[in-house]
């Protein structure tokens, strides 16, 4: 028994083919070389994770499955990692549940980090930063451009997830 239809069968070869030439128009024919989007992020994450232990927090990756990617003394923080396309930063959020968002927006001259309270993107799809220099970029998420110290104020604020909340 067939899995798919004719029709059904040549949608599906005509979609891989056209992601196929997309693939080769953006990166080959621009000189661009692909993005391995897994390294990429565990390299974002590792290079977060030991700056936050070098600041002297405890910090532990948390589970696959986890709706956050690191454990900083008890607050829980999402990384996400975006490199330069079409002249803007951008990173999917999916199913992401946190107390601090972090992105990495990697430029050539660097990483630059915007870290920002998980509310300030809580049922967004998706964030961005739609500017080709991340220093220079003014809109509504400038103010958390290497905002470290935010870390330190939840952390005081003494964020628990494990202790039961009071009725």
């Amino acid at each position: 028994m067939p899995l798919y239809t004719a029709d059904e069968e040549l949608h599906r070869q005509h979609t891989q083919q056209s992601q196929h030439d997309r693939f080769v128009t953006r990166y080959y024919l621009t000189g661009h070389k692909p993005i391995e989007r897994k390294k990429f992020a565990r390299e974002v994450e590792t290079a977060i994770a030991n700056r936050l232990r070098d600041d002297g927090y405890s910090v532990s990756r948390s589970s696959a499955n986890a709706h956050y990617d690191l454990l900083v003394n008890g607050l829980r923080i999402e990384v996400k990692a975006a490199a330069l396309s079409d002249r803007r930063y951008q990173a999917a959020l999916r199913s992401n549940d946190a107390d601090v968002l972090i992105i990495c927006c990697r430029s050539a001259d660097g990483d630059h980090y915007f870290v920002m309270p998980f509310d300030e993107a809580r049922g967004k799809t998706h964030i961005k930063i739609p500017n080709a220099d991340p220093t220079a970029y003014a809109g509504r998420l400038r103010v958390w451009y290497e905002a470290w110290n935010l870390i330190d104020q939840l952390i005081a604020r003494g964020v628990n997830h494990w202790q039961p909340a009071l009725l």
